[in-house]
C-alpha cells in the first residue's frame, strides 16, 4: 500500500488543485468585472446588504435580487450563469479527495495509480496491452480473434456497475494473461480501479487481513472488494485448502452480489474447478460469468 510521504504527496496535489481552481476563478471574475461594470457594483453592494439586515433584521430577498440581476447580465453578455463560481475538476469531492470522512473515487484512482507506478505491473503492462497484442501468434487464429474481439468491446463499453464477470479457462501458453493484462491496461488509462493479483497473492492477503495486527493487508482486502475490476489471474497455482475455497466463494459471491466485475484467468475447466473449490463455487461462475475459452498451442513454445 502507499506510504504516508506518498499519502502527503497526493495531499499536496489536492492542495495546489484548490490553489489552482481558485485562481482560474479570480481571472473569470476579473474578465466580467472588466466587461460588465455593473456586476462588481452589485458584488459589493452585497456587503452594504449583509450590513443592513443584521441592523435592521430585515429578509435576505436583496441578496436573491442581486443574484437574478447578475445571472441575467452574465447570459446577456454571452456567459454561462456559473461563469464567476469555482469549477472542480471533481465536483463529488470539491477538489479535496473525500467525501464525508471517506476517500472520493478520485483519491483511490491516484492512489491506484501511484500503486502501479510503482509495481512491476506497470512495466508488464507497457508490454502486454492491445496495441503490442499480436493475433498471429495464435495457432488457432480464428477462434482466438474472436475472444480478443470480446475482450476490446468488454474494455471499451465497460461499465463497474453493469459489466458482467469474465472466466478466461484454457491450457497453459494460450494468452489468458495477455488478455488480462490487456483489459486491466485499458481500464487504468480510463481511471478506473483496478486490482491486478495472482490467486496466490490473492489469498494470501485475505488470509493475512484477518490478523488484527496488519492493517496493510486489511487496507488491500478492502480494496479487493470495492475496486471497480478484480483481476485474479492463474487460479489453480494456489495451495488449495478448505480457507482458499472458502474465501473464494465469499469473494465471487460477494462482488456479484455487488455487481462488481471480476476476471479470473485459470487452467482448470469448469469441471476441473468444481472438484477443486466445489459445485458451489462453479455455480455461481456459471450463472454470473462469461466462461472464455482460450484454445490453441502454447504461444512461447510457438
Amino acid at each position: 500500500m502507499i506510504s504516508s510521504s506518498d499519502y502527503n504527496k497526493i495531499m499536496r496535489e489536492y492542495e495546489a488543485l484548490r490553489i489552482k481552481d481558485r485562481d482560474e476563478r479570480d481571472a473569470r471574475v476579473d474578465e466580467v468585472y472588466a466587461k460588465i461594470p455593473r456586476i462588481r457594483e452589485l458584488d459589493e453592494s452585497r456587503g452594504e446588504l449583509a450590513l443592513k439586515m443584521v441592523r435592521d433584521g430585515s429578509t435576505g430577498n436583496g441578496f436573491v435580487k442581486i443574484a437574478e440581476e447578475k445571472k441575467k447580465l452574465l447570459r446577456e453578455n454571452g456567459f454561462p450563469e456559473d461563469y464567476m463560481e469555482l469549477k472542480y475538476v471533481c465536483d463529488d469531492c470539491k477538489d479535496t479527495g473525500y467525501i464525508d470522512g471517506k476517500k472520493c473515487h478520485c483519491l483511490i484512482q491516484k492512489e491506484n495509480k501511484l500503486l502501479y507506478a510503482q509495481s512491476n505491473i506497470e512495466s508488464v503492462l507497457e508490454r502486454e496491452n492491445f496495441g503490442t497484442l499480436d493475433e498471429n501468434v495464435y495457432s488457432n487464429k480464428e477462434h482466438m480473434s474472436k475472444v480478443v474481439r470480446y475482450c476490446k468491446q468488454y474494455a471499451d463499453g465497460f461499465d463497474p456497475e453493469k459489466s458482467r464477470s469474465i472466466l478466461l479457462t484454457g491450457s497453459t501458453g494460450t494468452g489468458k494473461t495477455f488478455l488480462c493484462n490487456c483489459i486491466a491496461k485499458a481500464l487504468i488509462e480510463k481511471n478506473y480501479s483496478v486490482i491486478y493479483l495472482t490467486a496466490i497473492e490473492l489469498f494470501d492477503a485475505m488470509a493475512q487481513a484477518k490478523i488484527k495486527d496488519n492493517p496493510e493487508m486489511q487496507k488491500l482486502y478492502d480494496r479487493v472488494l470495492s475496486c471497480d475490476l478484480l483481476v485474479v489471474d492463474d487460479l489453480g497455482s494456489e495451495l488449495s485448502n478448505a480457507l482458499t475455497n472458502a474465501n473464494l466463494f465469499f469473494l465471487i459471491n460477494q462482488r456479484l452480489q455487488k455487481s462488481q466485475a471480476t476476471i479470473i484467468s485459470t487452467n482448470l475447466s469448469l469441471e476441473g474447478m468444481r472438484d477443486i473449490y466445489s459445485e458451489r463455487v462453479t455455480s455461481r461462475v456459471k450463472s454470473g460469468y462469461d466462461v472464455i475459452p482460450a484454445i490453441g498451442d502454447d504461444i512461447r513454445l510457438r
